[in-house]
């Protein structure tokens, strides 16, 4: 049924036809196909100029993405609902949201395509899980410099964050939690030298420890030596205990997956 509405739809002229092809797309999309969803997202996001279409081309393409599992030629929605984040035209516009799923989405085709060329489908929410950390460390970084990413997918960086440090500190939690040592360090940097109410020397020196004691590689030891030596070595003995004590209590948290938001559900 799909193939033959995107046959009409697609490689006729004729308005009747064209029309019929799209009935056709859209029953096939009603019995979940997300082929026909992600079509219709099309259509409907082509046709942006009218308002009322864009509640229809948010939902068809959030199925098309929910139905397909994380298969390679469904990331155009997956791209699409990114979109509708940095616009803010239907939902709230939310640039760590487009983020988020832009880079979520190039890690998936990534994945995919290791996966018998796309064909297999993709465990999105163990996927999101594993790359959040190193996501929430470019989101970090991007708000403790201002500006625009210096890492992640190309698509998204479009977007300049303003300089941050609350919630650079939020996301470089998530970094340092989940035991990145890149995260450990930007986040003991930012510890020790915030000049507001984020200065904490003692957990700075904390997370510097910490690195120091999870390094492993050249590049990870190398971080942690200079967490060590902005945020250990100004400090006292007595306050190095207390931090060397933070330190030895540290149990990594795994980052829960993405919240990819297929709440909303206008009518299609």
């Amino acid at each position: 049924m799909y193939e033959l509405g995107f046959r009409l739809y697609y490689l006729h002229q004729n308005a009747s036809d064209k029309q019929q092809g799209l009935q056709l797309v859209h029953r096939s999309a009603c019995r979940g196909s997300a082929d026909a969803a992600a079509l219709l997202g099309k259509v409907y996001w082509e046709a942006i100029a009218q308002k009322e279409s864009l509640p229809r081309s948010y939902f068809w393409f959030n199925k098309a993405h929910e139905w397909s599992s994380g298969f390679l030629r469904h990331m155009t929605p997956l791209r699409h609902i990114a979109t509708f984040y940095l616009d803010g035209t239907y939902i709230k516009k939310n640039d760590e949201k487009f983020i988020e799923l832009n880079i979520l989405a190039d890690s998936i085709e990534a994945e995919a395509r290791k996966n018998d060329a796309g064909m297999r489908p993709v465990d999105l929410p163990v996927l999101a899980a594993q790359h959040r950390a190193g996501i929430a460390y470019i989101l970090g970084s991007a708000y403790q410099a201002g500006g625009p990413l210096e890492a992640g997918s190309p698509s998204a960086r479009v977007v300049s964050l303003r300089q941050d440090n609350t919630a650079a500190y939020k996301w470089l939690q998530i970094s340092a939690r989940a035991g990145l040592i890149d995260g450990m360090q930007k986040l003991a940097h930012l510890l020790a030298t915030d000049n507001g109410s984020l200065r904490d020397p003692i957990a700075a020196a904390g997370w510097a420890y910490i690195a120091q004691a999870r390094a492993i590689s050249g590049r990870a030891k190398h971080l942690a030596a200079i967490a060590m030596q902005e945020a250990v070595e100004p400090l006292d003995s007595q306050d190095r205990a207390k931090a060397l004590a933070l330190a030895e209590s540290f149990q990594p948290q795994p980052p829960k997956a993405f919240d990819v938001d297929l709440s909303l559900d206008p009518s299609p």
